[in-house]
């Protein structure tokens, strides 16, 4: 009798069945997703199984992402498990729901609002969740589901989840202390060196934003214990003290105290003073042999900042993985209070109406993982390398910075949040114009905004027309200006059967990918209309059409379709030329620039040339940049009588006089879009008392004027000091007697002798007030390294300090 082979327990699951995959691939280790089995694992011999995955989409974000994946990294979808009754605490081993699937990782902490950080190992990082976003962590045998077990973690002074404050350098000499966590110690090595990354705080909105800052490799000697605050502590004059900034502690000296024990604080390396409540305000101490040394009360000396520890960045840290920025943001976060109800007029003529949002803040609910663009640029490259050397043509044509842009592909991220930000506020007002709003101020996006953005050429009215009809006169068709095409199939054609064209069609084939797959962007799936096919029959008057004019139309049409009920979905996709919209963004805002950008300083328009590299900042940082109190938003970009004919007005009155009010100077408040309205009175107070002139949107000549006048009202207020001060001033007859003595000729001979040295101050004067100007026409208000500086500083004030200091020396 032979022996009996025991028969093997068949796997539970089949063909057709749900089960939970991991991907084979680096950087997916330790995740599940949600997928589809299609193939019948008793029939297969392979050691792969086909399986379409749920979440998971392809590269054109529409279809369901398909792979073979190995039998042992295909299970069965695990048992429901409400989390009610289960305790989630430190050393728990669970899944992380994260990026649309799950995440085996560990709690290794809990914060004040309930959530809890969980730290994972592939790749090392600390990442905070909702508990509504976890499962307790088990293990398939094969046949049965195991319960992991906790594990211990660590209580060393830096050990994983510790909170710590990391050495950072902003500007080229001021070192900044900033919050961190440890993610852990980096193992081998001379040095001992450990992974840390920023530390939001417990009041951040982060819960599983896979772009939260990446991990950074510092040493030990750059790295010191965090120490709490002390809420009653109270300080004197000349203090030195540290100063909670963005999220990092400046050291500075205290300078003024006022009865509401508010400081103003100066500091010394960048020469900025600004006032802080005692909550943001510390003693200044030093972390020597492991303990905290505290320092005497004196002022700032000269410090050698040579040893003073700067941070070494990961090597795989890049561009998009973090800021790249030397500097923080400044934290000017403030809410605003309901306005009293006896500050509010009763009737109309006293108060102008706002238009509606598409949410206010607080008001949105939901948490966004993905925004899913239609716009591409990797067919740049597609299409350059199957045209070969006629791609010049279209490089030359109206489509030249797009392919230049394109060929930046990798550098021009996709600030998702950004956009998601600029679309919860959008304003629901005319019909031809899109207007947002951003830190509570007006922003205009036109198809002048577009043309700024893009270089498209862009026509108006009956200009427009005769362009179109002469674009669609009757000219021979091409084999596939035909119906049923999509940006795919055309690819396709393009592609595969390029040798079948002569290389006239190819270029206007190529010409057509490119609009209808970056400037159009429909879903790539959407059927093209034969009408914009035909206007590819010829090249010369393909490229005369006015583009601009119907991409721009494209765009806000897809901005408008956007509703409430998208904007509160995990995801939601999105047609046009999204670009055009987040580089005229970071153009409007300076401080997104400042964080979110890299730019060409040769060369401002149009803007798709003048940014060379963008980062996607997270939600959370967006929304501090807009809550800072002193952000500045340009309601009109630019010199706003350059292009002016590109601009329907399509507002009403009402509205209309909202924006001249901005334009003036008027700051809309949190208050005003609460109650609907801005109170004229309060706003022609603003607008009188703040001096503002011109307006942050007036032309350079208006500023100039302005800026002559502002000199002029320092003059006098100096002779007014000088009065009260009992300092006589020279008049000019005196001065012409005191040149005729022998006192005054020797000083006259002096003088002539560093009359040289005297000419070539005066032309590096020259040159400063001529840089001065450019920056005014460049508008750039804000210095990129030092966000503390107030927005609304007055430009003469800089100039005339700075043209002191050049005197001086």
């Amino acid at each position: 009798m032979g022996i009996l082979k025991k028969k093997e327990r068949p796997l539970p699951i089949s063909k057709g069945c749900e089960v939970e995959a991991s991907p084979g691939e680096d950087g997916f280790q330790g995740s599940w997703f949600r997928a589809i089995l299609e193939q019948d694992p008793e029939k297969v011999k392979e050691e792969k199984l086909r399986v379409c995955y749920k979440t998971l989409l392809d590269e054109d974000g529409v279809k369901h992402c398909r792979e073979y994946v190995e039998r042992c990294f295909i299970r069965p979808v695990p048992p429901e498990c409400p989390n009610e009754g289960v305790e989630f605490k430190e050393g728990v081993v669970v899944d992380a729901y994260l990026n649309d699937g799950w995440w085996n990782g560990v709690i290794v902490g809990e914060e004040a609002d309930g959530s809890f950080l969980v730290y994972f190992d592939h790749p090392p990082d600390i990442l905070k969740f909702d508990k509504t976003q976890l499962r307790p962590h088990h293990h398939w045998t094969g046949f049965t589901w195991q319960k992991e077990k906790d594990r211990e973690v660590s209580k060393d002074m830096f050990s994983t989840v510790k909170l710590v404050e990391v050495t950072r350098t902003i500007g080229k000499k001021e070192n900044v202390w900033v919050q961190s966590l440890v993610v852990k110690e980096i193992q081998g090595g001379d040095k001992r060196e450990f992974l840390v990354k920023k530390y939001l705080g417990p009041s951040s909105q982060h819960l599983s934003d896979g772009e939260e800052e990446k991990c950074t490799a510092v040493d030990i000697c750059k790295i010191r214990p965090s120490r709490p605050l002390n809420l009653c502590a109270e300080y004197e004059l000349l203090n030195i003290v540290e100063v909670f900034v963005g999220y990092g502690w400046r050291k500075g000296v205290v300078r003024e105290v006022d009865i509401d024990n508010n400081y103003k604080v100066c500091f010394e390396d960048t020469k900025e003073e600004a006032v802080f409540k005692n909550s943001d305000i510390r003693r200044f101490m030093e972390w020597q042999n492991n303990v905290w040394v505290e320092a005497h009360m004196k002022g700032f000396e000269n410090e050698d900042n040579a040893n003073v520890p700067t941070p070494a960045i990961s090597s795989d840290v890049t561009p998009r993985d973090t800021l790249n920025k030397n500097h923080e943001m400044d934290n000017g976060t403030t809410i605003d209070a309901e306005p009293p109800i006896g500050e509010r007029m009763s009737t109309s003529a006293d108060k102008i109406f706002l238009p509606k949002r598409m949410f206010e803040p607080g008001s949105e609910k939901g948490v966004l993982q993905r925004v899913n663009k239609h716009c591409t640029l990797k067919y740049v490259a597609i299409v350059k390398e199957a045209l070969g050397s006629d791609f010049k043509k279209i490089e030359d044509s109206f489509l030249g910075p797009i392919i230049q842009m394109g060929m930046r592909n990798s550098a021009m991220v996709f600030s998702r949040n950004l956009i998601h930000e600029l679309l919860l506020r959008r304003i629901k007002v005319g019909k031809k114009t899109l207007w947002f709003s951003f830190g509570e101020q007006l922003m205009r996006f036109s198809l002048r905004e577009f043309h700024l953005a893009t270089g498209l050429p862009c026509l108006v009215g009956e200009e427009e027309k005769e362009e179109e009809a002469s674009a669609t006169k009757n000219k021979k068709k091409d084999p596939w200006m035909v119906k049923n095409h999509t940006v795919k199939t055309l690819v396709k054609l393009f592609v595969k059967n390029s040798k079948e064209f002569t290389a006239n069609q190819k270029l206007r084939l190529g010409a057509t990918i490119l609009v209808e797959s970056i400037l159009i962007a429909n879903n790539p799936v959407n059927i093209i209309p034969v009408e914009r096919l035909l206007r590819a029959r010829n090249f010369e008057e393909f490229c005369k059409y006015p583009w601009g004019n119907e991409t721009y139309e494209a765009l806000r049409a897809a901005v408008e379709k956007i509703e409430a009920t998208d904007l509160v979905k995990v995801q939601y996709g999105i047609s046009g030329f999204i670009y055009a919209i987040q580089l005229w963004a970071l153009s409007s805002v300076d401080q997104l620039g400042s964080f979110f950008g890299d730019e060409d300083e040769e060369t401002q328009f149009p803007l798709c040339l003048h940014w060379i590299g963008t980062k996607s900042p997270t939600l959370d940082e967006v929304t501090k940049i807009a809550g800072n109190k002193k952000v500045v938003a340009k309601c009109i970009l630019g010199d706003q009588e350059l292009h002016s004919n590109l601009v329907e007005e399509d507002v009403d009155t009402e509205f209309g006089k909202v924006v001249d009010l901005v334009k003036r100077g008027y700051r809309l408040k949190r208050q005003d879009w609460r109650s609907g309205s801005v109170n004229i009175a309060v706003a022609e107070a603003e607008i009188e008392e703040n001096n503002y002139g011109p307006g942050s949107d007036a032309t350079d000549k208006e500023k100039i004027e302005f800026l002559t006048k502002q000199l002029e009202i320092y003059k006098k207020k100096v002779e007014k000091l000088e009065d009260r001060l009992g300092i006589r001033r020279e008049t000019e007859k005196e001065t012409d007697e005191f040149h005729e003595t022998p006192q005054g000729a020797t000083k006259t001979k002096e003088n002539d002798k560093h009359q040289e040295r005297e000419l070539e101050e005066n032309e590096c004067l020259q040159s400063f007030f001529d840089s001065i100007r450019q920056q005014v026409s460049k508008k750039k208000t804000q210095d990129k390294e030092e966000q503390l500086v107030d927005n609304d500083a007055d430009d003469s004030e800089k100039e005339r300090e700075t043209s002191k200091d050049k005197e001086v020396s």
